[in-house]
């Protein structure tokens, strides 16, 4: 009977015993999970990286769907902007690198990266400390703020004063105006030239994220500029009165070569100049000391005028001509800037090559 005490006493204790140390072992690795825990907490590049691998995705697929809706217009859809950014910011080659120049004593500040291309920026700020952090420093959650705007394009319209224009079929507003110009940017080197500058509206639609078709009011035609997403609207010239400049333009050669080259009518080339313009002034002062007896010299065998281009004050194109010459075959291409005066159309600009 004594033995049975013996052992259940003896049993109970050990009982009590393991109870007590696995308590122990519990306790302990409670304790140093936590310190663990605040430890790492402690770390911002231990912040970070917790940051980029379980809150970015979920937080950027937020952002995007916000930002998609407030791209929404009647060019543009919503389906169409989410597109185009969830293309552009898919796959797993996210980091993160510090910009030192903006890092204070409260806060960091990261710079968040998909592949080479900067997105946004994350900030980290000092949080409260309490005795939960055994005396480690505290980061708050980051702030992170996105760059979508640079995976949309720029689209530049130019088009005199009274023409409309819609884009993907939907008529843009006048608030939709970055700037009024004089002339087109096609004609700036002849601006001294122009007595009777355009009135041009700039439209500017920034973020568009979906291809663009550009259409004008009656009256207008399209004009490309060098890339792809700059438009603009040129009045549109009629066949007739362009078959009648294109002869102008053409006559004005012979006229020019009749001159210069066999010293012959410099009556007939002043009639397609501006009066009292330089160059009218140029070509009638080149007469003095020419040998008016001179003779055939050039005779003109072909004529092509490209490159017509209507601005509705103004006309530029390039006539291409070949001559047979006493030194020679020879073959130039003169561009020429038309005006419209009072005359009607002359001859302002002529360059040779």
């Amino acid at each position: 009977m004594k033995a049975g005490k013996k052992k259940l006493a003896f049993g109970g204790g050990l009982v009590i015993y393991i109870t007590v140390m696995l308590t122990l072992i519990f306790v302990a690795l409670a304790f140093w999970w936590h310190y663990l825990v605040c430890f790492e907490a402690s770390r911002i590049a231990g912040v970070m990286d917790t940051y980029m691998e379980q809150q970015l995705p979920a937080e950027l697929a937020q952002e995007i769907n916000l930002y998609s809706a407030e791209q929404h217009t009647g060019y543009q859809s919503v389906a169409e902007v989410y597109a185009v950014l969830t293309e552009a910011l898919s796959g797993d080659d996210w980091h993160y690198e510090e910009i030192r120049g903006k890092k204070t004593a409260e806060q960091s500040v990261y710079g968040l990266y998909r592949g080479e291309t900067a997105v946004g920026e994350a900030v980290v700020s000092v949080g409260e400390p309490d005795s939960l952090n055994m005396g480690f420093e505290v980061w708050q959650k980051p702030k992170a703020t996105f760059d979508f705007a640079q995976f949309g394009e720029t689209v530049t319209i130019t088009v005199p004063y009274g023409c409309t224009v819609y884009v993907n079929g939907t008529q843009i507003s006048e608030d939709e105006v970055k700037e009024t110009i004089g002339l087109y940017p096609q004609l700036t080197d002849y601006e001294t030239l122009i007595a009777e500058p355009n009135q041009l509206l700039v439209y500017q639609l920034d973020e568009i994220f979906t291809d663009v078709a550009v259409e004008y009011s009656d009256g207008y035609t399209m004009m490309k500029g060098e890339d792809e997403m700059t438009f603009y609207a040129l009045p549109v010239c009629g066949d007739e009165m362009a078959e009648h400049l294109i002869e102008y333009c053409k006559g004005f050669v012979r006229a020019h070569v009749e001159y210069t080259a066999n010293h012959n009518a410099l009556w007939a080339v002043q009639q397609y100049l501006v009066p009292d313009s330089e160059l009218y002034q140029e070509i009638t002062d080149s007469s003095s000391g020419l040998n008016w007896g001179h003779g055939v010299n050039a005779v003109i065998n072909t004529i092509d005028v490209k490159n017509f281009v209507y601005y509705g004050n103004v006309i530029t194109c390039d006539a291409s001509y070949s001559m047979t010459r006493d030194d020679g075959d020879r073959s130039e291409v003169m561009h020429l800037l038309l005006v419209q005066t009072n005359l009607g159309w002359r001859v302002i600009s002529r360059e040779i090559t």
